[in-house]
């Protein structure tokens, strides 16, 4: 049987902030909330969490392979 962590052992106080945090920039993405400042400049960009437990703004290290695939998707490269 397979069990969820968080489901077994509570989140620290930590992690726990850290989770609202992240939740908020997704309902901020999700609602288009134009008075939400983000932090990124470039599309390119994107937020993340790191293993030392915050959020960054770090290039995203896969965009130019992602938009290839899009590409492909949309009919534009064959």
């Amino acid at each position: 049987m397979r069990s969820s962590f968080s489901i077994n052992q509570k989140p620290t106080p930590e992690e726990q902030r850290l989770m609202k945090k992240w939740i908020g920039i997704l309902v901020a993405f999700v609602n288009d909330d134009s008075a939400y400042d983000f932090g990124t400049t470039r599309v390119e960009e994107m937020k993340t969490v790191t293993p030392a437990g915050t959020i960054e703004i770090r290039p995203d290290s896969r965009w130019e392979e992602l938009v290839a695939v899009g590409k492909v998707f949309a009919g534009e490269d064959k």
